[in-house]
């Protein structure tokens, strides 16, 4: 949806936050804005052009405010808080984000990622502590900021192997020759599989849909080097 979707807080001492910012979907298909990462009321904005604001101020890198540091290493931004225990690291052209808290945090967050206390049974909990099988249903629980439409643009494709792009796909996450193969039995391909069918764009033969499996292929090769 057009929202802001909290990933991470930390909720008992309330020292970071980490948003996720969406603007309105162009052709059904969801368009991230920022990420946010808020720390002691200092709130960091990354936009996938590389810009990065620190409280609506645009600021070059590297720059260092309070105890948060943005840093630029060729695509790679990161945003850290040593005190605080909290680091985004985005890769722009991939769309691709991660966060890492340090293990102060053990038991205190909750939010989109779900809870951090090593038990993956209660990660799917709306902000009110309820279950929930539906992840639409999580994920407005925790929109934050104004109240957004309550509206699911996720995709979901009917795999049809007869096209481009399943073909492409499938070569990357459930071929014996992909180059990911080594890592098959470390990190299963099966939800990448999935995540590159329903991101690809419009027009299932199209060109585009050969080529443009680089976001999923991207996110799995991190996820293996991890």
């Amino acid at each position: 949806g057009e929202c802001s979707y909290l990933l991470a807080r930390d909720f008992i001492g309330g020292t970071f936050s980490v948003i996720v910012n969406y603007d309105r979907p162009v052709r059904g298909q969801p368009v991230k804005k920022s990420m946010t990462v808020i720390t002691a009321g200092q709130q960091t904005e990354v936009f996938p052009d590389a810009k990065v604001t620190v409280d609506g101020s645009r600021v070059e890198m590297p720059v260092r405010v309070a105890n948060t540091s943005v840093l630029r290493s060729g695509n790679l931004i990161r945003v850290v808080d040593d005190w605080r225990g909290v680091d985004l690291t985005c890769d722009l052209p991939h769309d691709h984000c991660t966060v890492a808290i340090s293990g102060w945090n053990y038991g205190k967050t909750a939010g989109l990622f779900g809870t951090y206390d090593n038990e993956p049974s209660n990660d799917l909990m709306t902000i009110d502590k309820t279950l929930s099988a539906q992840p639409e249903t999580v994920a407005d629980s925790w929109t934050v900021g104004r109240r957004c439409r309550s509206v699911n643009t996720a995709t979901t494709v009917r795999p049809n192997p007869n096209t481009r792009r399943y073909k492409a796909c499938s070569e990357m996450f459930d071929n014996n020759t992909s180059m990911f193969r080594s890592c098959y039995r470390i990190i299963d391909p099966a939800p990448f599989m999935t995540q590159c069918l329903n991101d690809l764009p419009y027009g299932d033969n199209s060109l585009t849909a050969e080529t443009d499996v680089c976001r999923s292929a991207a996110a799995y090769a991190h996820e293996c080097k991890r």
